[in-house]
Protein backbone atom coordinates (compact mmCIF):
# COMPACT_ATOMS: atom_id res chain seq x y z
CA UNK A 1 0.00 0.00 0.00
CA UNK A 2 1.36 3.68 -0.96
CA UNK A 3 2.27 5.99 1.78
CA UNK A 4 0.19 8.61 1.08
CA UNK A 5 -3.03 6.18 1.56
CA UNK A 6 -1.17 4.98 4.73
CA UNK A 7 -1.57 8.37 5.45
CA UNK A 8 -5.13 9.05 4.65
CA UNK A 9 -6.80 5.95 6.62
CA UNK A 10 -5.34 6.92 9.61
CA UNK A 11 -6.19 10.52 9.34
CA UNK A 12 -9.74 9.38 8.42
CA UNK A 13 -9.30 6.23 11.20
CA UNK A 14 -8.41 9.70 13.37
CA UNK A 15 -11.49 11.77 12.08
CA UNK A 16 -13.98 8.73 12.74
CA UNK A 17 -12.71 7.53 16.93
CA UNK A 18 -13.39 11.51 17.40
CA UNK A 19 -9.00 12.06 17.72
CA UNK A 20 -9.26 14.80 15.01
CA UNK A 21 -12.54 16.86 16.30
CA UNK A 22 -14.00 19.53 13.69
CA UNK A 23 -12.28 22.32 13.23
CA UNK A 24 -8.86 21.33 14.42
CA UNK A 25 -5.88 21.98 12.28
CA UNK A 26 -3.94 19.71 10.67
CA UNK A 27 -0.12 19.71 10.91
CA UNK A 28 1.23 21.58 7.67
CA UNK A 29 2.13 19.28 4.63
CA UNK A 30 6.21 20.32 5.19
CA UNK A 31 5.85 19.39 8.98
CA UNK A 32 4.03 15.98 8.77
CA UNK A 33 6.45 15.09 5.95
CA UNK A 34 9.75 15.99 8.18
CA UNK A 35 7.58 13.82 11.25
CA UNK A 36 7.40 11.04 8.78
CA UNK A 37 10.83 11.18 6.44
CA UNK A 38 9.06 10.96 3.68
CA UNK A 39 8.34 13.40 0.46
CA UNK A 40 6.53 16.32 0.82
CA UNK A 41 4.42 15.28 -2.03
CA UNK A 42 3.78 12.43 -1.20
CA UNK A 43 2.40 14.38 2.43
CA UNK A 44 0.48 16.83 -0.49
CA UNK A 45 -1.39 13.88 -2.34
CA UNK A 46 -2.97 12.43 1.46
CA UNK A 47 -4.00 15.95 2.30
CA UNK A 48 -5.18 16.33 -1.68
CA UNK A 49 -7.02 13.36 -1.17
CA UNK A 50 -8.93 14.18 1.97
CA UNK A 51 -9.71 17.46 0.41
CA UNK A 52 -11.39 15.59 -2.37
CA UNK A 53 -13.27 13.74 -0.27
CA UNK A 54 -14.58 17.01 2.10
CA UNK A 55 -12.69 15.42 5.10
CA UNK A 56 -10.24 18.33 5.07
CA UNK A 57 -10.04 22.03 3.85
CA UNK A 58 -7.75 24.27 2.90
CA UNK A 59 -7.57 28.06 4.48
CA UNK A 60 -5.27 30.07 2.61
CA UNK A 61 -2.44 31.18 4.70
CA UNK A 62 -3.46 29.18 7.85
CA UNK A 63 -3.42 25.49 6.56
CA UNK A 64 -5.47 22.40 6.77
CA UNK A 65 -8.63 21.66 9.17
CA UNK A 66 -10.72 19.02 10.02
CA UNK A 67 -14.11 19.51 8.31
CA UNK A 68 -17.31 18.28 9.62
CA UNK A 69 -17.63 15.21 8.43
CA UNK A 70 -20.54 12.23 8.31
CA UNK A 71 -18.90 9.79 10.11
CA UNK A 72 -21.39 6.84 9.48
CA UNK A 73 -20.13 7.55 5.30
CA UNK A 74 -16.92 7.78 6.81
CA UNK A 75 -16.89 4.53 8.60
CA UNK A 76 -18.48 2.33 5.83
CA UNK A 77 -16.13 3.85 3.68
CA UNK A 78 -12.93 2.34 5.76
CA UNK A 79 -14.97 -1.13 6.42
CA UNK A 80 -14.74 -1.65 1.99
CA UNK A 81 -11.28 -0.30 2.29
CA UNK A 82 -10.21 -2.46 5.10
CA UNK A 83 -12.53 -5.93 3.47
CA UNK A 84 -10.68 -5.26 0.12
CA UNK A 85 -6.89 -4.94 2.02
CA UNK A 86 -7.86 -8.28 3.70
CA UNK A 87 -9.02 -9.64 0.68
CA UNK A 88 -5.92 -8.79 -1.24
CA UNK A 89 -3.82 -10.08 1.18
CA UNK A 90 -5.57 -13.04 1.54
CA UNK A 91 -5.06 -13.89 -2.03
CA UNK A 92 -1.71 -12.96 -2.23
CA UNK A 93 -1.03 -15.78 0.57
CA UNK A 94 -3.19 -18.47 -0.89
CA UNK A 95 -0.98 -20.51 -3.90
CA UNK A 96 -3.28 -21.53 -6.90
Amino acid sequence: MAIYEQIVNQLKNAIVTGELTPGEALPSIRMLAADLSISVITTKRAYEELEKEGLIRSVAGKGFYVCESNKDYLKESLKKWYKIQSEEVLMDRIDF
